[in-house]
């Protein structure tokens, strides 16, 4: 990134977790230190930076007991805060644009902050709680050790992942696309489903996607919600540079291959269980259907389950691809005719299920959504977006109409726990007639769904 480009937008200063509960001499405060970006930091700085962060949160809790302090303006940074679990602190700080020059660059708290409790929601997710990394002992520092091991493995590479600079409110609410179905293409994936978990004993859990969208999951909706966030953000676009015959994205690297290389990462579910589950996920694909498999830690997967399972489930899956090939196509064609023109654009997430849709990014399959409104629009659209999604966890449901300051009409409705979030760019239009444009929209997408008038 060249000087120009950096001046314009805004960049991780630092990431941090640290341990508040164990007591460690004044002179070795810095074995609280669980992970430090970035990792070339001095220890004196780590310990001002940690030291700074747990009194500003001491000193926020003199001002209520409704909760902990989630940010910190400055002149030239935002730092944002995250205790995700007893005993345990994360923050991060981001620098500011050249504010004189770039006022509308600022980065929107709601966002950043949604980005640092995700980034513990990931870890959690393939690492386990924090808590269950720490070792029995009687030094302070040697239970912290495998938490270390840990936390540097995943958030080094975590962060160079984390869209900081083009984040948006779908980074907020991530929410995941279902690709509906009718009933007898359903029956025939829930067949697919019953009939792979009857025919291995050891799968706990089936989910089935075609290509980005999620048909069906045996998932609860907390795990999903990241797993489909692992698949699309990560998975997918890493599995782009495979051999295109390559149908386990995780597995043997050669299924034809007795000593091809076992990649199966394991994941940790069903947190509101006093133990997770710890589970290993094997992810296969084929005609553009990818099946989800989670199988227990404890299970030892060898060659020939995986060669059992192409034989058995690759041709079921290839007679199923064309149903829902079709599917996805008379959804995308319907969709496209009832959303009007490039100019008016809609986000819509509903909190109950996690559904999310949006013609205000464009969606290319193992790819990171893409904001599409006019280039000049894309800074007022994030923050005036954002800014209802605020006002609606303040006052409740309603709807509200703004207009930015590149001329662009935004407006945000709040039903039932289910967000709406239209964007009109038309030059010269009318209160009346952006009014007209969403309800003809509401009317043909989300008719008997965003009730309120």
């Amino acid at each position: 990134m060249t000087n120009s480009e950096a001046e314009k937008s805004h960049s991780l200063v630092n990431f941090f977790v640290f341990d508040t509960s164990r007591n460690f001499p004044e002179d070795e405060e810095y074995k609280s230190v669980v992970y430090y970006y970035p990792k070339e930091t001095s220890k004196d700085t780590q310990m001002k930076e940690i030291g700074r962060t747990a009194a500003i949160l001491k000193f926020s809790q003199t001002f209520g007991t409704s909760g902990t302090c989630h940010s910190l303006h400055t002149r030239k940074t935002r730092q944002y805060f995250n205790e995700p679990e007893p005993g345990f602190c994360m923050a991060m700080t981001v620098k500011l644009p050249n504010m004189s020059l770039h006022n509308d660059m600022e980065p929107h708290d709601k966002i950043c902050n949604s980005l640092l409790v995700h980034s513990y929601h990931m870890f959690r997710l393939f690492m386990g709680t924090m808590s269950s990394a720490l070792k029995v002992s009687e030094q302070p520092e040697e239970e912290l050790e495998q938490l270390k091991l840990r936390a540097a493995y995943f958030y080094s590479k975590h962060l160079q992942m984390m869209p900081l600079e083009d984040a948006d409110l779908a980074d907020a609410f991530l929410g995941i696309q279902f690709l509906p179905m009718d009933k007898l293409s359903f029956l025939k994936v829930r067949s697919l489903v019953s009939h792979v978990e009857q025919t291995f004993p050891c799968i706990t859990s089936t989910t089935v996607l075609y290509q980005d969208q999620i048909i069906w999951t045996g998932l609860c909706q907390d795990d999903i919600q990241l797993i489909y966030n692992y698949l699309t953000t990560k998975l997918f676009p890493a599995s782009l540079s495979l051999n295109t015959e390559t149908r386990f994205l995780t597995g043997p690297t050669d299924v034809h291959s007795m000593s091809s290389e076992m990649r199966i990462p394991h994941v940790f579910l069903n947190h509101s269980q006093t133990i997770p589950d710890e589970c290993q996920l094997v992810v296969y694909r084929i005609a553009g259907v990818t099946v989800c498999l989670f199988i227990p830690a404890s299970v030892e997967l060898d060659h020939d389950f995986f060669a059992s399972l192409d034989l058995i489930v690759g041709p079921r899956i290839v007679a199923l691809s064309a149903d829902v090939a079709e599917q996805a196509l008379v959804r995308k064609t319907n969709s496209s005719l009832n959303t009007g023109t490039d100019s008016i654009r809609f986000l819509y997430f509903n909190q109950w299920n996690m559904a999310f849709k949006s013609t205000l990014h464009q969606s290319i399959p193992g790819h990171r959504r893409i904001l599409q409104c006019q280039p000049s629009a894309n800074n007022d659209v994030i923050k005036t977006c954002a800014d209802l999604c605020e006002d609606f966890s303040s006052f409740g449901e309603g709807e509200i109409l703004v207009r930015t300051k590149s001329d662009a009409w935004v407006i945000g409705k709040l039903s039932n726990q289910r967000h709406l979030y239209v964007v009109v760019t038309r030059k010269n239009a009318e209160l009346v007639d952006i009014c007209d444009e969403v309800r003809r929209l509401r009317n043909f997408l989300f008719k008997d769904i965003l009730l309120l008038e």
